[in-house]
Parts: C-alpha cells; sequence; structure tokens
C-alpha cells in the first residue's frame, strides 16, 4: 500500500465543514493510524482520520465509544454519529497530514437524508483476497459511486485529455469486465480503469498475480514520457545543483511536503483556477513565522491572483467565506491574511489565536495588495 493517499472533499460527505469544505483535496498517510486514536470514552480525535465504512469513505475527527467502537465525529452539520467497530464495520486507512485548499470557491455542503438518520452499522464486505478479480472491480467501482453509464462518459473525458481513444471504455466492457477473472489486454485500458475507480496500479497488478516490488527499478528514459519540461523539472537534486541560490527554498519545501504528487504537474489550473499559472503566482511560506489567520496555520505554499485586488470595505459572513490576501510590504517582505479598505488604510484584522490587535498600513505607501489567496497548500501537525 501507497505510503500516502489523497482523496478530495464532496459535497455530500463534508463531516469536517467548516475545517474542510467540499472540494479540499487531502493527502493521507497510510502508517499505523492506529496510534492517534483517542484511549478514553468519550474523547475526539485531534487529527483528522480517513475512515472506510460501508457507506463509503469519511475524512473527520473520530470519537470514542468504548474499547472495540468509535464515531464519526461532526459539530457543524446534522451526520448521524452511529458506532462504528473498527475492523468489521470501518477500517481507518491513515491520517490527514496535508491539505490543499481553495478559499474562494468553498460552498455550503448538504447531508443526505440516509446520513441523516441513524441506523444500524453493516459490516465490511470480507477481505479482498477472498474475491476473484471482477468481483474486486465491482467492488472498487460501487465505493467510487459511479454506474457504467457514469464511469463510460469519465474515460471519454480521460480518452480526450490524453488525446488516445484507447483509454475509452464503453458501459458494456466496464460490465464485462466484472463478469470475467480475466483482466484486459490493453494496458491503456487498464490505467484508464484504475483512474476511473480510483485504484492503486500496484494494487490492480497485484490482482492480476503481477508482483511489481519484484521488478527493476529504473527509471522511464526521457523519449518516452510526454512531457519532456516537466521531467527535468520533477528531478530537484540536478536542478539545484544548478541554481544554488533556490537550495535552501526547495529543500524546506521537499522536507515539509516530504513527496510531490504527480498530478499537481497537470493540475494547477484547476487547483488554482488561474487559466495560466506561473511561479510568479506562487509564494512559499516560512517555517515558524506568525500567523494571521487559521487557515495559514502549517502553510507551505500559497497561489495568488494578482489581478483581483479590491478589498471588502464591510466584510461578513463566517470566517471560511473571508477572502484572503498578500501584501507587499516597504521593506521588501509580505504579509497574508485577512484584509480591509479603511479610508487609506490597509487594516490586517487577527484571529483568536493570532497576535493581539489589528496592523494598519498606509496603502500605496506602507503596503501594496499584490492579491488575493486562491489555493493554500498546508501541513498538519500529528496529534495536534
Amino acid at each position: 500500500m501507497p505510503i500516502f493517499i489523497f482523496a478530495k472533499i464532496g459535497s455530500e460527505d463534508a463531516f469536517e465543514f467548516p475545517s474542510m469544505p467540499p472540494g479540499t483535496v487531502v493527502r493521507v498517510d497510510t502508517r499505523a493510524p492506529d496510534r492517534f486514536l483517542p484511549n478514553k470514552p468519550g474523547d475526539a480525535s485531534r487529527v483528522f482520520f480517513l475512515v472506510e465504512h460501508s457507506e463509503g469513505l469519511a475524512c473527520c475527527r473520530v470519537r470514542r465509544v468504548d474499547t472495540e467502537r468509535i464515531a464519526l465525529h461532526t459539530t457543524e452539520l446534522a451526520y448521524a454519529q452511529v458506532p462504528l467497530r473498527l475492523g468489521h464495520e470501518c477500517v481507518l486507512r491513515g491520517i490527514v497530514d496535508l491539505e490543499i485548499r481553495t478559499p474562494s470557491l468553498v460552498h455550503a455542503p448538504k447531508v443526505p437524508r440516509e446520513l441523516m438518520r441513524f441506523r444500524p452499522a453493516q459490516p465490511l464486505p470480507p477481505a479482498e483476497h477472498a474475491f476473484r478479480l471482477g468481483q474486486r472491480i465491482r467492488m472498487a467501482r460501487l465505493r467510487s459511486g459511479l454506474h457504467f453509464r457514469e464511469a463510460a462518459s469519465r474515460s471519454a473525458i480521460i480518452a480526450r485529455f490524453l488525446q488516445d481513444s484507447r483509454y475509452l471504455i464503453s458501459a458494456a466492457s466496464l460490465s464485462d469486465y466484472e463478469k470475467t477473472n480475466s483482466p484486459s489486454r490493453d494496458i491503456h485500458k487498464i490505467l484508464s480503469l484504475c483512474m476511473l475507480y480510483a485504484l492503486d496500479l500496484r494494487t490492480f497488478l497485484n490482482w492480476i498475480g503481477y508482483r511489481p516490488d519484484h521488478s527493476p527499478e529504473e527509471a522511464i528514459p526521457d523519449q518516452y514520457l510526454p512531457n519532456r519540461e516537466w521531467t527535468n523539472m520533477a528531478r530537484p537534486r540536478e536542478r539545484t545543483a544548478m541554481t544554488p541560490g533556490n537550495r535552501g527554498v526547495l529543500k524546506d519545501i521537499l522536507s515539509r511536503i516530504e513527496e510531490v504528487p504527480y498530478f499537481m504537474a497537470d493540475s494547477l489550473s484547476e487547483l488554482t483556477g488561474l487559466t495560466s499559472p506561473s511561479m510568479r503566482d506562487i509564494f512559499w511560506v516560512a517555517r515558524e513565522r506568525l500567523s494571521y489567520h487559521p487557515y495559514l496555520q502549517g502553510a507551505v505554499l500559497l497561489a495568488v491572483n494578482r489581478r483581483m485586488k479590491r478589498l471588502p470595505n464591510l466584510p461578513s459572513g463566517p470566517i471560511v467565506n473571508q477572502p484572503l490576501f498578500v501584501l507587499s510590504m516597504r521593506g521588501g517582505s509580505y504579509l497574508c491574511g485577512r484584509c480591509t479598505l479603511e479610508a487609506d488604510y490597509i487594516v490586517l484584522h487577527p484571529f483568536a489565536n493570532g497576535f493581539s490587535e489589528p496592523k494598519r498600513f498606509r496603502n500605496r505607501v506602507e503596503a501594496e495588495i499584490l492579491g488575493k489567496v486562491v489555493t493554500i497548500v498546508r501541513r498538519f501537525r500529528s496529534g495536534a
């Protein structure tokens, strides 16, 4: 199983709203999540878990019920908190250690009727090793919540994006995969199937009897990769050797993030909302700096839309709907937080755990609005 897996919070499973609103992408560390469970009955965890249960996946804190059971813990939304028996009715897939948040795209979640009502907990399906290939594929499809037609239409999107019709899978073929125990002979279909049902390719290869752990671990030659420019960017050691001035920043980012996911290469526009994102739009947040906003605690990177510089005069509503801005200071430094424009002054507002009083700067004299924060990448501290 990979060390890190990624999940996106949906509009119907935002158990941790407003801390994690719909659309937030989270990274889950799968290494020994049980050690973060609360010990005493009634206590809630301090970390966010990715929990698999009979209804799907949930990303939230959990509350200890007794020595064998937990409940999904929610505070703002009316989800029914059903006790689940660990190992039988639920499995802890890991803890959330990083999130990619888009503050400007926050929308209110909705709670499905079936998750509002108290219902007896259902056991998880038996271990996957007891199933044949077709049954495993069916379980993966059901877990993803897709019907055959929906999955087929999404495979068409994959084929169109990759400009290769071999990634297209018809609804009839998807149905046949669940009735047979022989994998497709086309690697493109296998890759498309893994993308549709969020399957790890290594896991799928294990299902069909191939053990990639024993295969050679040589790098793929550059000529077989679609984007050689990105290939060069993905080699931090070589790049830092050529640009020693950036060594400290890159070293700090990699030490805090540990692993940069491959999907980031082609997903920056979707994650940031910027049509043509560039390095000028990405800001590094140094360690151990004073945080002016709860969503900036543990922040590593910020994406800024430089075209959006208009500050609200009288902000209203919950803090989750308050925009954040980056300020360029006269001395060459930067600040980030919730700002308003009052007369000729930019006011940087505090929050409960921040500094003691607001800061005021003369607009375009002491500080200037650089742009609006559209994406935040931040780490969570284990146990915090």
